[in-house]
């Protein structure tokens, strides 16, 4: 990954939030509406899991290792 892209990324994104106040809502908006159905999903695997065992680590744990395997 070169610097020099995501410094251009980075920048180009500051400049289109900058031009475009709107632009700001969708970012915390979806973040928000991706929080809530995946909480209610933790939650409902939690209590249908044994006593004690965490549900989310584990889905975490295995998203974060299939994302990291080289392709």
């Amino acid at each position: 990954m070169r610097l020099g892209r995501v410094a251009a990324i980075t920048l180009r994104q500051f400049y289109l939030l900058r031009e475009s106040p709107a632009r700001v809502l969708p970012l915390f908006a979806w973040v928000a509406l991706d929080m809530v159905p995946w909480g209610g999903i933790g939650r409902c695997l939690n209590r249908v899991t044994a006593a004690g065992f965490n549900f989310v680590p584990v889905l975490l744990a295995r998203c974060s290792s299939a994302s990291s395997s080289p392709a």
